[in-house]
């Protein structure tokens, strides 16, 4: 009983012991300082970023939605309508490292045909 309880205790401590190191190696430390400056780039206030999902209107939870893209750091982004401030925020030098493609149409009864206007910085 002692032997097995000695096991999984080392089981555990190894397997904490790994997840620990692979934080160290993603320097996990940064993340709260990244997040904090997509969200300001967004225009989220100190205050606004530390409420909650729940209390933000359906505007800042897109805004927040875009924040957790962004923060993946993806290498293409497609944006389906977004604002014309969003686009302008998207434009910034710290998200240059994300492709965007914006795909905007203004003819209701051709959505589901073929956008009427495309915007984009593959640069």
């Amino acid at each position: 009983m002692i032997t097995e309880s000695l096991q999984l205790h080392t089981s555990w401590l190894l397997l904490v012991t790994g997840l620990y190191e692979q934080l160290a190696g993603m320097d996990a430390d940064a993340d709260e300082a990244r997040a904090r400056v997509i969200l300001t780039g967004l225009g989220f206030t100190a205050e606004r970023q530390s409420a909650t999902t729940k209390s933000l209107s359906g505007g800042w939870r897109m805004r927040a939605a875009l924040a957790c893209a962004l923060f993946a750091a993806p290498k293409l982004l497609l944006l389906d309508e977004p604002t014309n401030h969003l686009g302008e925020l998207l434009s910034m030098p710290e998200h240059a490292s994300a492709r965007c493609v914006s795909l905007q149409s203004h003819a209701q009864g051709h959505c589901s045909d073929v956008p009427t206007f495309v915007t984009h910085n593959l640069a």
